[in-house]
């Protein structure tokens, strides 16, 4: 992704309405999906994209020694990150992936 991705969806934003921050995290939660999806994701792990220039990070979170992180009871509860360190994992051709997830996000929206 780069910044003219972002600039579409600012564009998208004042034409639909949808807030950037929604159809941004929507698109991280996609991403993450498909980095899922790779040969080799990591167990624990976080897409990010930076707001401004629209490059994609995807992190390993690496807890601490004995620390074993937990998902709620109810399905869809978040891990609490907040004790993880954060180590850059972005594949190497993760740009395709991100490119045609992002074109059916958009579309989607």
């Amino acid at each position: 992704m780069n910044r003219e991705t972002i600039e579409a969806l600012h564009q998208l934003e004042k034409e639909k309405g949808i807030p950037f921050e929604v159809l941004i995290s929507a698109l991280e939660d996609a991403l993450h999906s498909a980095y899922n999806k790779t040969a080799n994701a990591v167990p624990f792990s976080e897409v990010r994209i930076d707001r401004e220039t629209g490059e994609i990070h995807v992190c390993e979170l690496v807890f601490p020694e004995g620390y074993e992180p937990e998902v709620g009871e109810e399905e869809g509860q978040e891990i609490d990150t907040s004790m993880a360190e954060r180590v850059e994992v972005t594949p190497d051709d993760f740009g395709r992936i991100a490119a045609q997830t992002a074109k059916q996000v958009i579309y989607q929206r």
